[in-house]
């Protein structure tokens, strides 16, 4: 008995900071890679508190860890325009560089198949872009 009150009371804290290690990450949020995967989604833009100004169709490959190739086609627009793209990926960012989505793309929601991120400087006012993917390979 004293054998087994002893092995519980050594086990006990080692089992307890174990469990609670990274109990502040949320890996939900943080990017796999990107690499060799394809994705089709909506991009919505809005300003002034959420007033609808386009919505896109799109459709993004990321070919390596750094570069990626998209075709936006957005409401009354006749053709859809295709752009390649370079990119980085920094914690929950995003950041797309030559071309129209250029910016810092925040990942605000993420699971096995869908992720959604955005594009705003947080004013009640302001532009905001969000991107609401889904992947297709």
């Amino acid at each position: 008995m004293k054998t087994c009150n002893m092995l519980v009371l050594i086990l006990f804290p080692y089992i307890f900071f174990m469990s609670c290690s990274d109990d502040d990450k949320d890996p939900a949020l943080a990017f796999d890679s990107l690499a060799q995967t394809s994705w089709h989604g909506i991009m919505i833009e809005s300003y002034n508190g959420g007033e609808i100004i386009k919505n896109s169709d799109i459709g993004m490959i990321f070919y390596t860890e750094e570069r990626g190739q998209y075709d936006i086609k957005g409401e009354g627009d006749p053709e859809p325009e295709r752009e390649s793209f370079t990119y980085i990926i920094e914690d929950k960012i995003l950041r797309i560089r030559n071309v129209l989505l250029t910016g810092y793309w925040l990942l605000i929601g993420r699971d096995k198949e869908t992720m959604i991120l955005e594009q705003s400087i947080g004013g009640e006012y302001s532009y905001k872009a969000t991107l609401t993917l889904t992947r297709t390979h």
